[in-house]
C-alpha cells in the first residue's frame, strides 16, 4: 500500500493475466467516468469460474458475485484495475488477515466503480493449457506488444 499511498490514481494487475489492454484508453475512460474505480471486463467463455458483472447504460457496475453458481451474463472481472488514490486511502480492512479483491472489495464498489470493456486479446495464464495457448498466439502475431 505504501508505494501508491500518495497517487493520484493507479493500475492493479492479477500477476495471471495475460493482455495487450490500451492502458491509456482505459485510463481515459476511468477519469471522465469520475469513479474512483475502474474494472477491466472481458466476455468468458465460462463465466462460472469468474466474477461476473452487470452495467447500466453508463458502465456503471451495478451488480458483481465472484464465482456465481448461476451467472446472470458472460461480463467477466478481468483482474486489470485502475484505482483513484482516495478510494484506497478510504478503505479499512484492518480486521482483515487476508483479503481477496473479489470478494472483500469488489462487492463494496458496487454502484461505484466504472467498467471497462477489453476489445484486446486476454486471457488467464493461470493453467498449463491457457498458458500454452497464450505462448502461441503471442508466437503468431508478433505485434501483440506494440
Amino acid at each position: 500500500k505504501k508505494f501508491v499511498e500518495n497517487e493520484d490514481c493507479f493500475f492493479i494487475f492479477y500477476a495471471d493475466t495475460l493482455s495487450n489492454v490500451d492502458l491509456i484508453e482505459m485510463m481515459q475512460v476511468h477519469k471522465q467516468s469520475k469513479r474512483s474505480f475502474t474494472i477491466g471486463l472481458f466476455n468468458s467463455k465460462d463465466p462460472s469460474s469468474c466474477g461476473i458483472v452487470s452495467l447500466d447504460n453508463t458502465g456503471c457496475v451495478v451488480d458483481f458475485e465472484e464465482k456465481p453458481m448461476f451467472p446472470k451474463s458472460d461480463l467477466a472481472n478481468a483482474g486489470i484495475y485502475i484505482m483513484d488514490g482516495e478510494l484506497l486511502r478510504g478503505l479499512n480492512f484492518s480486521n482483515h488477515l487476508f483479503l481477496d479483491i473479489g470478494y472483500d472489495l469488489l462487492p463494496r464498489l458496487i454502484n461505484k466503480m466504472q467498467g471497462f470493456r477489453i476489445k484486446n486479446y486476454i486471457i488467464d495464464i493461470g493453467t498449463h493449457e491457457n498458458l500454452a495457448l497464450a505462448n502461441e498466439y503471442v508466437k503468431f502475431n508478433k505485434g501483440f506488444f506494440e
